[in-house]
């Protein structure tokens, strides 16, 4: 039988009662090795999105006609970091909103009622 605690509550209540767990040595490295297994998962799904995201927006924009030297280069460099940094802000945000609106099957992610996740939720989830 499942533990009280984690069944129909919200995801603050079943994190809070995961903190409330016995002292026992056993029970935190299981919870630590839990939580270091969702934290690569996640990050490995905000990788992959934001390496398609980058790859579609690169693939959008065109080459600028002109010179190919070092300027050019450093610009262009300046500017494929920026737009990484972007996309992978926006795959966490994505891969957030998606997570905070898990069970509710009414929810469109393009509809303009959609918020966004509170600002430093990836740090508070991936916490140790």
């Amino acid at each position: 039988m499942a533990d009280p605690r984690f069944e129909a509550s919200s995801p603050a209540a079943s994190l809070a009662a995961w903190f409330d767990v016995p002292d026992d040595p056993v029970t935190h490295r299981a919870l630590e090795a839990l939580r270091q297994r969702s934290a690569r998962s996640v990050e490995e799904i905000i990788d992959s999105l934001a390496a398609r995201l980058r790859e579609d927006v690169m693939a959008v924009q065109q080459e600028s006609p002109g010179g190919h030297g070092l300027p050019e280069s450093g610009t262009r460099a300046r500017r494929q970091a920026a737009i990484a940094s972007e996309c992978r802000a926006l795959a966490q945000e994505m891969v957030f909103a998606s997570l905070c609106h898990l069970g509710d099957p009414e929810w469109d992610p393009l509809g303009p009622a959609t918020q966004a996740p509170p600002p430093g939720i990836l740090a508070t989830l991936l916490a140790t």
